[in-house]
């Protein structure tokens, strides 16, 4: 029994260790990441593997740059944490990507361009969920500065048609929460929006419905 839980842990342990030795190269993780022909992704730090306290591949200094005009940075992360799937983690080519964690970030979201955001969703993503923490949100329209969100814990889950969004920070000298929830039921996308200042005491509450064939009508 002790030389078979001797060996369990020892090919445990060679199993997560495995992915260290290879060389993961920046376009093919920046691919993995950024999939839409809308933006790009870059890394101008470096990339390591860790197995501790989970397989993951972690990123210093990743930037997002949205290009619907013109090309200008819509995300910039110190610190990245891919983290990967127990799943054929030592095929190199076949690792499945289950979330995103960016840490120390910083968003910048333009209102004019609202729709093209949307737009960004309609790719399949291939990871269940993503965790943005210890960031902010800054809000403009056009060249005109809007507001600012502080200490902004953002969470994103895909799963099949259903996208869900968690907000929760500070805007406004208050303490802010959303709560975004956008289902696509055959040719209709429902969405539920909630809204909450917690210090004004204010809440709001939307269902929007909208069709796939008729993107700009709205109910």
């Amino acid at each position: 029994f002790f030389h078979l839980l001797a060996a369990f842990i020892f090919f445990s342990f060679l199993y997560l260790l495995i992915p260290k030795f290879y060389n993961y190269n920046k376009t093919d993780i920046t691919s993995a990441i950024c999939k839409s022909k809308k933006i790009e992704c870059l890394i101008e730090g470096k990339i390591k593997y860790s197995f501790y306290p989970s397989p993951r591949i972690k990123i210093k200094n990743l930037i997002v740059n949205e290009i619907f005009n013109k090309k200008e940075t819509l995300i910039m992360v110190k610190d990245t944490d891919v983290k990967l799937s127990l799943k054929n983690l030592i095929i190199k080519e076949k690792q499945i990507i289950k979330k995103i964690d960016f840490k120390n970030y910083e968003i910048n979201l333009n209102l004019k361009n609202f729709k093209n955001y949307k737009n960004l969703f309609k790719k399949k993503i291939d990871f269940t969920s993503a965790l943005f923490t210890n960031g902010k949100i800054i809000i403009s329209e056009g060249k005109d500065y809007v507001a600012t969100i502080n200490k902004a814990n953002l969470s994103l889950k895909f799963v099949e048609d259903t996208t869900e969004a968690k907000l929760k920070g500070k805007f406004l000298n208050d303490s802010i929460y959303i709560n975004l929830n956008n289902k696509k039921i055959d040719d209709k996308i429902l969405t539920n929006i909630l809204f909450k200042m917690l210090n004004a005491n204010l809440v709001t509450k939307a269902n929007l419905n909208s069709f796939i064939n008729k993107p700009d009508l709205i109910n």
